[in-house]
């Protein structure tokens, strides 16, 4: 296989920039005008059509929010990486998180903390930061978790 990443949930409208360097195969749940000329692979993150350790890295930004069942896509990303799983999500006290579960047409059926990583991924070697954005003049507001998985 030419591509060594994978990127899940690359993007389906305007608004999320995925990594656009060959080294990455982008997948999506579905294929819009939006994502259509750089997307290679429609499939559900939480049934991957690859084989196992097919990829040195994965790479999931504000994904898991939006699905039913984040802890299967969390596995399916742990089959297929070799070594790196790097995920992204809005932080609960996020304005992101906030707005989006007020709104209507919410798209987003989860909001995390730290917290629910560390219990999900007990078993496994990672780190898991908080990422801050400046709020009013004197403070920081927390934006989004970072989580890396090491595989080996």
């Amino acid at each position: 296989m030419n591509n060594y990443n994978l990127e899940v949930g690359c993007g389906s409208f305007k608004g999320h920039l995925p990594f656009l360097d060959n080294s990455f195969l982008h997948t999506d749940i579905q294929k819009t005008e939006w994502n259509k000329p750089f997307l290679n692979v429609v499939c559900d993150v939480c049934h991957l059509p690859f084989k196992d350790k097919s990829f040195e890295k994965v790479y999931a930004s504000h994904v898991l929010e939006h699905l039913d069942n984040p802890i299967l896509a969390i596995k399916e990303m742990i089959r297929v990486s070799r070594k790196i799983i790097v995920i992204k999500v809005p932080h609960i006290l996020s304005k992101v998180a906030k707005q989006a579960t007020a709104l209507p047409f919410d798209t987003h059926k989860n909001v995390f903390r730290r917290k629910w990583f560390t219990k999900v991924l007990k078993n496994y070697r990672f780190v898991c930061k908080v990422n801050y954005r400046p709020w009013l003049i004197f403070f920081n507001r927390p934006y989004e978790i970072e989580v890396i998985i090491f595989l080996k």
